[in-house]
């Protein structure tokens, strides 16, 4: 009988379990569900220019925009004199981990420049809070990590 533990025998062994292997990994690798960020990512893109415009306006009320978390509300703060002539306004709760969760609310114009959403039902999971509004013909952009 010959040995099996022979140099051939042991490299023809690896060999094959690194077959397996690769092929196990490829097999986990088709399973997974690959999201891109967005729909329309090369128009998101195009207007890149613009939110970098808004950040720049955004900068002198950077302490002044603001969200708070609490039990079942994210209260958002922005400066009064920006509120009251608020334009067009959104937020979008961008969920870090799948697109489904991702919420979007719509600002008007109000006088204290406090706005309080509901997050009852929302995963509990990490989001970015994605605030761009006109006020004053102007555009304002910030975004604030958050973890409920």
């Amino acid at each position: 009988m010959k040995k099996l533990t022979h140099s051939g025998n042991i490299i023809l062994i690896g060999f094959g379990m690194m077959l397996i292997f690769m092929s196990v990994l490829v097999y986990k690798a088709m399973q997974q569900d690959i999201q891109v960020v967005g729909n329309n990512y090369y128009q998101e893109e195009m207007d890149f220019t613009n939110r970098l415009q808004a950040r720049d306006n955004t900068a002198p009320y950077e302490n002044k925009i603001d969200l708070k978390l609490s039990a079942a509300t994210i209260t958002l703060q922005i400066p009064q004199e920006l509120a009251v002539q608020l334009q067009t306004g959104k937020v979008v709760f961008f969920c870090t981990s799948e697109q489904k969760y991702d919420t979007t609310v719509a600002l008007t114009n109000n006088t204290s420049g406090n706005y309080t959403f509901n997050t009852t039902g929302w995963k509990k999971t990490g989001y970015t809070a994605k605030i761009s509004f006109t006020s004053a013909n102007k555009n304002y952009y910030k975004e604030i990590p958050l973890a409920l």
